[in-house]
């Protein structure tokens, strides 16, 4: 079997080809003229983002006015260029290696600031994955990335943030069970072609009619965002799950390898985790229940097209792609 990259790239292809998680991925192509310009024509607004660059560093917001002009932004700076020429060029002159261009995702806001989601799935000796933490990522002012150290940013607990957003009102409990399915649906699909994975940070995306979106799955997630929240009991829990992931594989594969019992390696799981606490079904974690089920997401069936990105001029200074990467959710066609 082909080992398959870590990149952005390859896991948004290897996610795009499960029919469940299609509806819920912004469309996305690797960078070129011909792709910039078909992405423009159809949602107005798109992002441009490394291929393999984490962190928030090298994202660009490109927003299409009139008269063949767009506006750029990046960082805290913008720009003006006409023609898409001067675009591809300012792209390429801040940027090195390749790039993607994907939809842009008008977030939800607190205070004026996008914010977008990070989810820790986790699995243990018990092989099942778990939702063991969820936070906000609040942007800090002028940044269009959530990354908290870029853009100076806060992070804050998930039912907090949609309680402060204007536009979520009423919905946390249904965002809340929501993003854990599909969290968990994302990481089924992942560990198909990453059978090693243990620890999965998704950054999921909620616009501004709680829809979501699977902006990118890391696989390195940092674990001390959590660590910024007031209570550290989710800190705890993740930690203690990637440890249950890691040391305790590797004392597990060296007694495997010591004994040589052929009976051990055939009951063994083929990537071990150890003999930490398990992650498993329905394990509480500190107040809150885990899902680890795979229950349908949302009460539509969906869509075939994309939601328009709205009108041609340039969006204002307070909307966000996230760090980069619903759930049946419809989506139409820029118009």
């Amino acid at each position: 079997m082909k080992k398959s990259s870590w990149s952005k790239w390859s896991k948004y292809k290897i996610m795009r080809q499960s029919e469940s998680l299609k509806p819920f991925l912004p469309e996305t192509a690797t960078l070129s003229a011909r792709t910039l310009r078909r992405m423009l024509d159809r949602y107005g607004a798109v992002v441009v983002k490394p291929t393999s660059k984490s962190g928030g560093a090298g994202v660009f917001r490109i927003v299409e006015g009139s008269g063949g002009h767009y506006a750029i932004r990046w960082e805290r700076r913008r720009r003006t260029v006409s023609g898409l020429e001067a675009v591809m060029r300012t792209v390429r002159s801040r940027s090195t290696g390749s790039a993607l261009v994907q939809r842009y995702i008008r977030l939800a806001t607190v205070a004026g600031r996008p914010f977008d989601v990070r989810v820790m799935v986790q699995r243990g000796s018990g092989r099942s994955w778990a939702v063991t933490g969820k936070l906000a990522k609040v942007a800090g002012p002028g940044y269009i990335v959530t990354n908290r150290k870029r853009s100076k940013g806060y992070v804050t607990t998930l039912p907090a943030a949609i309680r402060k957003s204007s536009t979520l009102s009423g919905k946390t409990e249904s965002i809340l069970r929501d993003i854990d399915r599909l969290a968990l649906r994302a990481a089924d699909r992942l560990r198909a072609h990453f059978p090693w994975v243990r620890n999965i940070g998704l950054d999921v995306g909620i616009d501004r009619d709680g829809r979501l979106w699977i902006i990118e799955a890391n696989f390195r997630p940092d674990l001390t965002l959590f660590k910024h929240l007031k209570d550290k009991t989710m800190y705890r829990n993740v930690v203690r799950a990637a440890r249950g992931g890691s040391s305790g594989g590797r004392r597990r594969a060296r007694r495997r390898r010591s004994s040589g019992s052929r009976e051990r390696s055939q009951s063994a799981d083929p990537d071990p985790v150890g003999d930490h606490e398990l992650i498993g079904d329905h394990e509480l974690i500190g107040d809150h229940e885990l899902i680890s089920n795979h229950e349908p997401i949302g009460n539509h069936e969906p869509g075939s097209k994309h939601e328009p990105a709205g009108d041609r001029e340039p969006i204002g200074d307070h909307e966000s792609i996230g760090d980069q990467e619903p759930i049946s959710q419809t989506r139409t066609g820029r118009r």
